[in-house]
This record gives C-alpha cells, sequence and structure tokens, in this order.
C-alpha cells in the first residue's frame, strides 16, 4: 500500500532522522549523496514509499536488498515514519520488532526501545515504557549519541509529567533544553517543540506567567527563522491564548486565537483545529457567550484528531461540562465532568472536582459538594508530593527554571549589547558621513556664490567699458557733427560773399566796403525760394538724409518749423535767425514755442538739445 506524503512533511520527517540515531546518521554530504539516492526516479521520488510497509519482514529484507549498507538505518527509520497516523499500536510495534530482527546493533536497540517507551506511554503502560526508555537511554549515553539522549529524556520528562510527576518532569525537561540548544539553527524542530511542552506543564501546575514567559520565548526564536518553523506559529499563539486565559487577560486571549485562526488560512495549516476551537470557547465561557461557546465545544469534540486518548478526550469533556456550566445546565455540566474524570491526568482531576463541588453547591446539595472539594484538596496534594514535598520541589524546580532563565536572559543581553554598539556604530558613521557631505554641499554652494559674484564684477565692467566706448562714440560723431555745422556755416557764409561780390560794382572794393559787406552778413536774410532751395541743397550736402528723416519722423512741421530747426541745428542764435529769416527776435521766440508744442517737449529739455541729438 502506498501513502501519500507532502514533499514539505518529507523533509521534516527526514530531518528528523538524520539527527536521530547513529547508523541512520551519515555526515551531511553523506545525507545529501543518500537523499538523492532515496529521491531518485527508480523509486518514485520517495523511496519508502515503494515499500510494502503493511509487511515489516518484507520491508527490512527489500531494504537489505536494495539500500546500501551504510544508509540502511536511515531507510529504515523512514520507512517507520512514513507510516500513516491511523496505524494501530501493534502494527508499529511489529514493525520495531523487525527492525530488531534484522538490525541487531545498539543504534537500532536505542530507536526502537525509545519508540516503544512512547507508544506504551500513550497507552498508560507507565512502567513499561519507563523500563523501555532507560534501555534506549543507557545505548545511546553508551554510543555517546546526544541528540538521542536528548530525544529519549524527552519522552521520559514527558512519563513523568502524565504520572503527575511535575518537578522531574521540569527538570528532564530543562537538562533536554540544555541538550537542544546549540543545535537550533539546523534542528530548530526539536527546540521549538521543547519549548512548547515545558510552557503546557507549567500550565497545569497552574503557573501561567511562567508558561508564557516560555511560550514568547519561543516565538521570539521561531521568528528568527520564520520560513523553518512557520508550522509552530500556530500552536504558540493557541499556548499565548491559553496562557492569557489562565491570567483572564480575555482580550490577549482573544487576539491570540484569533491570530492562530488567520495563521491556520495563510498557511493552509489544519492541525490541532478542534484544539483551537475548544480554546475559542473556554474564552467565550469566559466573556459569557455561553451558547457559541457550547456550539463550538461540540464542533472541537467532533473533529478531535486524537480520540483514542482518554487524556485528550477528557480535555473535551472537561470543556463541554464548563459550557452547561455557564449556560446553567447543571445536570448536563455534572455528566460531562464525570465522564472527564477518566484522565489519568491528577491535576486535571482536582480542578474537575472542584468545578463539580461549585455545581453540588448550586444544587444544595452540600455533602456530595464537600466530598468533591476534599478529594480535589488531595488530588491536589498528591500532584506536587509524588517525589518531593510540594513547597520544596516545586521551589526548586522554579528556582532551577529561573537561573536558566537568566543565563538565557543574560545571552540575550548580550546580543542586544553587541547589536546596540553596532547600530549605534552604523548611526555614528551616517551621522559623520551626513555632516561631511553637508559641509561638501555648503562648500560646494560658496564656490557656485563667488563664481556667480565674480561672474556679475566682469559683466559689469564689461558694461561699463562698453558704456565708455559708447560714450567716446558719441561724442566723437557729435564732434564730427559740430564740425560739419561749422563746415556748412562758413560755406554758406562764402556763398553769400560770393553773391555779394557779383552783385557789387566791378571796381575794386576799398577796405572799408569790404568791411562793410562782411558785416552784412549777419543780416542776410533767406527770404526767396531760390535762397532756400541753395541753403536746403547745401546742408543735404553735409547730412545726407537728415531732411527726408525729419519729414518722416516730425509730419506735423511746416516749411517754416523746418527752416527754423535747421538754423538752430546748424548753430545760428535767435538773433542770427531773426535776420536771416527776415523776422522779429519776438517772432523768433513764438516761432519757437509753437516748434517745442509740436514736437512735445517736456519742461524740463531744451529745443537745442533735442535738435542736436535728432
Amino acid at each position: 500500500m502506498l501513502y501519500k506524503i507532502s514533499n514539505q512533511f518529507n523533509y521534516v520527517l527526514l530531518g528528523c532522522c538524520m539527527l536521530i540515531g547513529a547508523s541512520c546518521t551519515p555526515p551531511m554530504n553523506e545525507y545529501n549523496a543518500a537523499m538523492l539516492f532515496f529521491e531518485s526516479a527508480q523509486f518514485k521520488g520517495y523511496y519508502p514509499i515503494t515499500l510494502p510497509l503493511h509487511a515489516p519482514d518484507s520491508t527490512m529484507m527489500r531494504i537489505k536488498a536494495e539500500v546500501p549498507k551504510r544508509w540502511q538505518g536511515l531507510a529504515c527509520e523512514m520507512s517507520f515514519y512514513t507510516l500513516p497516523n491511523t496505524t494501530a499500536d501493534t502494527t508499529y510495534l511489529k514493525f520495531l520488532d523487525a527492525y530488531d530482527r534484522h538490525f541487531k546493533v545498539d543504534s537500532a536497540r536505542a530507536f526502537t526501545q525509545m519508540i516503544r517507551g512512547r507508544i506504551f506511554i500513550n497507552q498508560l503502560q507507565y512502567d513499561t515504557a519507563a523500563a523501555c526508555l532507560q534501555e534506549a537511554y543507557h545505548l545511546s549515553e553508551k554510543a555517546g549519541h546526544m541528540v538521542r539522549m536528548g530525544d529519549v529524556k524527552t519522552y521520559m520528562a514527558r512519563l513523568a509529567a502524565q504520572r503527575s510527576q511535575y518537578p522531574e518532569a521540569i527538570r528532564l525537561y530543562m537538562e533536554v533544553h540544555d541538550i537542544f540548544k546549540p543545535l537550533t539553527p539546523h534542528d530548530g524542530g526539536r527546540y521549538m517543540e521543547l519549548m512548547l511542552v515545558l510552557g503546557r506543564v507549567y500550565q497545569t501546575i497552574n503557573d501561567p506567567v511562567l508558561a508564557a514567559h516560555w511560550h514568547r520565548y519561543a516565538w521570539q526564536e521561531a521568528l528568527k527563522d520564520s520560513f523553518r518553523t512557520r508550522g509552530y506559529h500556530i500552536q504558540f499563539a493557541m499556548a499565548l491564548a491559553e496562557d492569557h486565559l489562565m491570567m483572564q487577560h480575555l482580550d490577549s486571549a482573544r487576539i491570540m486565537i484569533d491570530s492562530s485562526f488567520k495563521l491556520e488560512a495563510l498557511y493552509q495549516n489544519h492541525y490541532l483545529k478542534s484544539e483551537r476551537y475548544r480554546l475559542l470557547a473556554l474564552i467565550q465561557i469566559a466573556e459569557q457567550q455561553c451558547d457559541t461557546a457550547l456550539k463550538n465545544l461540540h464542533l472541537a469534540y467532533a473533529i478531535n484528531e486524537s480520540p483514542d486518548r482518554p487524556k485528550i478526550v477528557s480535555r473535551y469533556l472537561y470543556a463541554l461540562g464548563k459550557g452547561y456550566q455557564c449556560k446553567g445546565q447543571l445536570d448536563s455540566a455534572l455528566f460531562f465532568y464525570q465522564k472527564a474524570l477518566s484522565t489519568p491526568d491528577t491535576a486535571r482531576q482536582a480542578m474537575m472536582y472542584k468545578d463539580m463541588a461549585w455545581v453540588y453547591e448550586q444544587k444544595q446539595d452540600r455533602d456530595k459538594a464537600l466530598f468533591c472539594e476534599r478529594k480535589s484538596s488531595e488530588l491536589h496534594r498528591r500532584t506536587f508530593t509524588t517525589e518531593k514535598d510540594m513547597a520544596v520541589g516545586r521551589a526548586q524546580v522554579q528556582r532551577d527554571a529561573e537561573e536558566r532563565l537568566q543565563r538565557i536572559e543574560a545571552a540575550h543581553q548580550k546580543a542586544r549589547l553587541w547589536y546596540g554598539l553596532s547600530l549605534f556604530t552604523l548611526i555614528g558613521g551616517l551621522v559623520v558621513s551626513g555632516y561631511l557631505l553637508y559641509r561638501y554641499r555648503e562648500h560646494r554652494k560658496v564656490l557656485a556664490i563667488e563664481k556667480a559674484y565674480l561672474a556679475q564684477l566682469e559683466a559689469e565692467k564689461t558694461k561699463a567699458l562698453t558704456d565708455v566706448q559708447t560714450d567716446l562714440s558719441d561724442k566723437e560723431k557729435r564732434l564730427q557733427e559740430t564740425e560739419a555745422i561749422l563746415n556748412l556755416k562758413e560755406v554758406f557764409i562764402e556763398e553769400l560773399k560770393m553773391q555779394l561780390t557779383l552783385n557789387a560794382p566791378p571796381q575794386y572794393p576799398s577796405q572799408e566796403a569790404l568791411e562793410k559787406a562782411t558785416k552784412g552778413l549777419a543780416t542776410m536774410s533767406i527770404l526767396t525760394t531760390d535762397d532756400w532751395m541753395l541753403f536746403r541743397e547745401l546742408f543735404d550736402q553735409r547730412f545726407p538724409n537728415y531732411i527726408l528723416r525729419l519729414h518722416e519722423q516730425l509730419p506735423q512741421l511746416t516749411t517754416a518749423d523746418v527752416r527754423l530747426f535747421l538754423l538752430i541745428k546748424i548753430g545760428f542764435d535767435a538773433n542770427e535767425i531773426s535776420h536771416i529769416l527776415g523776422i522779429s527776435y519776438k517772432s523768433v521766440y513764438s516761432s519757437r514755442y509753437r516748434l517745442r508744442q509740436k514736437i512735445g517737449l517736456v519742461a524740463d529739455e531744451t529745443l537745442e538739445d533735442f535738435i542736436q541729438r535728432f
């Protein structure tokens, strides 16, 4: 018969097999070679599923024939873990017997005795289980296999807890803790499981504070390698929910149980689903949501994954009694409490008798209530005095646990200190780097400002030089214009002289006559059209297109205005203009005023300055 197993579960089992024993624990390189062999195509990807597991002897014979000798122990243990969870205990025992017969070595015997011890614990055969575990521990110690010694001690601690020997159970779990702690990076599953169980032991002895401490610590360790340990996240959330419930921190309990359901949906992991509904119902009972709690309790009882284990079944029956007690159905509550008394857990029996005493008190049956109270007290005393006196034993175990926790916290404190120093160094480096970067950027800004300032100075110098050159050019131009005006004036005067000479008598003039003629130049006027045309022709020769530009830019000027404009341009004053144009001195000023109005000069600008610039 072939059993379909997920690849993830296969690797978990293979990891367990690898670390469990002597003959089946090859070195890592050897193990990788073994995995390549067992997962080859000829074995359909996983060797154990090709074996007739229902026939143990045939399985062993095939392993001997098909598997290299150095890997045969590993193959046997892989085959055992491939058996389905629903396999009967008798089938398990037959498989172990066949393993002993075909492989007569100490490592095989240690493995088979350890598994027998586990089976007998589940069957409540405590003495037989103890004998098997003692032999397995002796063989493992003889071979010096620390991991297997830890596995065997784990079952020993579980046996002590089943027998209500809680101080001894805690002591053994602490010893296992010291063995498994160094293996955490490679075999974190064992370490996670140990802290989970240790917290549950503290729950059983009604110490939820220490239980929550171990469960929180386990979750923190699991988060360091979240992918490999994600299967435990749901269990840690459930355990912490129960811790908070015991401490009456209902809001925290509700948050944790809700987280477990969300993780179930996230990981598609339905393991212990009935336990999640049981815890949810207990929280609802504490919140007085009795009807909803009862529905969840019946659902949990119906889907219970371990119906053949009295201790687990008793836990659901006890929860159902609490649910009916919450609803006020006292007879139903008593019925489930009495059925739950079948558990071998004396601590839980003590709690049940205490609850039954309360129910009988409500029913006014004081005799039964008193009997249940006495029974609860007796069981409670027995729970903590199986091997030691309760006060001394529990205090001793708690002190040992606290010492171990202090060592763990010291190690964590040291790690936090190094982390803090590293973080401080990193932050300091970032601050210094940031400061240097800031100074560099500020220096760049200063350089940019200085560069811009120098560029501005250079631009100002260039502009000043350009302005000076422009000013010199304007002055040279004005000088040239002034020179041209003077020349024009001289030419104009010469032309007038020639006209006088031509009109004068032919005899040679005297000195007096010449002085008189020169003096009369000032009184020479432009009265005729020919005079004006001559003047204009001479002006155009000295100033080409000037008159045309004047008409274009100032078309409102009359001919008289233009004559006045040109005479002022040449440099004649008002007295000379009055003689040249043949008008009075006052008329010249009137003409100048009208010319200013037509040009549109402002009050502070002279007519001469405007004409010279034009």
